[in-house]
């Protein structure tokens, strides 16, 4: 059996039920910080974003590594991080550009990438590290390590696109498991279950 738990909370008991054998259904509205990152051969890369746009169109626009809008004279490693100066705005204009993690503030990353006419970042970890929800300064999301060589390999191809997404495409983000602040009675059962 089931019972719809109601959001009518703060005060107790507004989502509980006492019945131990009926499983209380509560809406959710946790809201999803992934984001996917979308290459033309169908492959999905999720990643982490509080700033890619919601809704199914995303971000959309060429997908270049940062050494193909490097200016003249910039060094390697420079580039490969989107340190301070290294994007050419000629060449970056318009599109979206992969920046490694590392050595430079990763907001920082995302303000050359702006500042070079940028309109969005993926960053991604060239070694095992967490995946980070910091506030860019364009859209950006934020990928895996184990995505590294693949996401620099699309993007070296000639045009390659990548339109950034929120969320997973396809998929209900599951709430985290916790108890439901409305229910503070002990003897109460909590939601067990919780729709999107």
């Amino acid at each position: 059996m089931a019972a719809a738990a109601g959001n009518g909370g703060p005060t107790a008991p507004t989502a509980d039920n006492a019945a131990p054998w009926i499983t209380t259904v509560a809406a959710s509205t946790i809201p999803s910080y992934s984001a996917t990152v979308q290459t033309a051969d169908g492959t999905d890369y999720l990643g982490g974003s509080i700033t890619v746009p919601t809704g199914t169109d995303g971000l959309t626009g060429d997908f270049v590594s940062s050494p193909a809008v490097a200016a003249a004279g910039a060094a390697t490693t420079a580039v490969t991080l989107c340190a301070p100066d290294p994007p050419d705005p000629a060449k970056a204009a318009g599109t979206i550009v992969l920046c490694a993690r590392g050595v430079y503030d990763r907001t920082a990353k995302s303000a050359e990438v702006e500042r070079a006419g940028g309109i969005g970042m993926v960053l991604v970890n060239p070694t095992s590290s967490p995946v980070d929800l910091d506030e860019h300064a364009v859209p950006t999301a934020h990928l895996h390590a184990d995505d590294y060589d693949a996401i620099h390999a699309h993007a070296a191809t000639e045009g390659a696109a990548a339109p950034l997404l929120a969320g997973t495409p396809g998929a209900c983000p599951r709430p985290p498991p916790r108890r439901s602040p409305a229910s503070r009675r002990a003897d109460r059962c909590p939601p067990t279950a919780a729709t999107c």
